[in-house]
């Protein structure tokens, strides 16, 4: 009996299942991060993450907070970003600001998301006429500068 007839025993099994490595995901993970400027790009976002996750416990004082005896304060240690003509301090504003940014692009993106996919449904399954109109409508967005758009 040759070894590829011989039955196997349930000693003879390996038990130990490994899923198969995703070299890939591996792979683009060590091209993004190997370049410094990546790096830094993903934490600055990080920061900008946090802060607007734990604004209010960072901020050192209220973003209302109107103290006119310390108005147009250069930058310093008690006001690193100095304060404005309200003697509100800059850096608490800054941080309770990020917030509503991180707020309005996260919502801004999910609705042109949930347009763009509905658009793309019903060009998909009419096709045709829907598709024709779709493209022309895209043409005559393309065709307008992006400067003079941003200008109006």
């Amino acid at each position: 009996m040759t070894t590829a007839e011989r039955p196997v025993s349930p000693t003879d099994r390996d038990d130990t299942f490994e899923p198969p490595q995703s070299d890939g995901r591996r792979a683009l993970l060590a091209a993004v991060f190997d370049s410094p400027v990546t790096i830094f790009a993903v934490a600055v976002i990080a920061v900008v993450l946090l802060m607007a996750v734990f604004g209010d416990m960072l901020a050192p004082y209220g973003a209302n907070e109107i103290n006119i005896p310390e108005q147009l304060q250069p930058p310093n240690p008690a006001h690193w970003f100095g304060t404005d003509d309200l003697g509100r301090d800059v850096f608490s504003r800054v941080i309770i600001a990020a917030r509503v940014s991180v707020q309005v692009s996260l919502v801004s993106v999910t609705l042109a998301l949930i347009m763009v996919v509905g658009i793309g449904l019903l060009s998909g399954f009419f096709g045709r006429w829907v598709d024709a109109v779709g493209m022309r409508s895209m043409d005559v967005i393309f065709a307008f500068p992006v400067m003079l758009l941003a200008m109006a």
